[in-house]
């Protein structure tokens, strides 16, 4: 799944799904093999940065391939990858988003007078208190909120 999010811009499905059409028909089957799959999938993928990158990245490739293959007869079909996405959410809907209610807007005026240094170095929950315990960079003490 973490390679379906990688896919580069909105278009990738489209340009896959055309390039699978393609494909299928250059082959005159129903499906594509292994080889192929792999191969139209890292043209939407972005380029990998060294060879051990190039290796997870079709290991992955490889992977998704078994997963999807649903009836596992080797090959798969444009229905079984665009299935797939739409289980996953890859592909999006028709339906719109209603805008937000509130908007956060940051308070330029705002001056915190409460911490000491440049930040948080480390926050805790502590069950007991039911409060978070808060070392800041730079502090002496620990602030329980």
């Amino acid at each position: 799944m973490d390679l379906m999010m990688r896919l580069k811009g909105g278009q990738a499905f489209k340009a896959i799904s055309d390039e699978f059409h393609a494909r299928e028909q250059m082959l005159g089957q129903d499906g594509l093999p292994l080889a192929d799959f792999v191969e139209i999938m890292l043209k939407g993928l972005p380029k990998a940065k060294s060879g051990a990158d190039a290796y997870d990245t079709i290991s992955g490739l490889i992977d998704l391939f078994n997963d999807i293959d649903i009836n596992g007869d080797g090959t798969l079909e444009l229905s079984e990858f665009t299935s797939y996405c739409v289980d996953a959410g890859m592909v999006a809907t028709r339906v719109k988003v209603a805008p937000l209610k509130y908007q956060y807007i940051k308070n330029k005026e705002f001056v915190d007078r409460t911490t000491e240094g440049s930040g948080i170095e480390k926050i805790k929950w502590c069950p007991v208190l039911k409060r978070a315990l808060v070392v800041e960079t730079k502090a002496n003490s620990v602030k329980i909120y």
